[in-house]
């Protein structure tokens, strides 16, 4: 059987990110300690109506985009490097 659709989440729930082209500089965003990071079809991107705020991964205009597995790991990546930068600087 399958779970609650996304589109159903209750107030109160996790704020919810997803990647796409043009969105926000996924290096000048503070995310907080809990949240949800969502990665759309390729070509489509993540439904519309969804409460989500769109990030992106600034590349070099030479690539027109990203493949959406290779942007998800870009993003954890970073996200996760900056928060240890945060936690722990040099």
């Amino acid at each position: 059987s399958r779970g609650p659709s996304i589109g159903a989440r209750g107030p109160g729930t996790r704020p919810l990110f997803a990647l796409a082209a043009g969105g926000e500089d996924i290096e000048t965003v503070n995310f907080p300690a809990d949240f949800g990071l969502l990665v759309g079809e390729e070509g489509r991107g993540v439904p519309e109506g969804l409460d989500v705020r769109p990030v992106g991964i600034r590349h070099s205009s030479d690539v027109e985009s990203l493949n959406a597995a290779v942007a998800l790991g870009i993003a954890l990546y970073r996200i996760n490097q900056r928060r240890n930068t945060l936690r722990d600087p040099a």
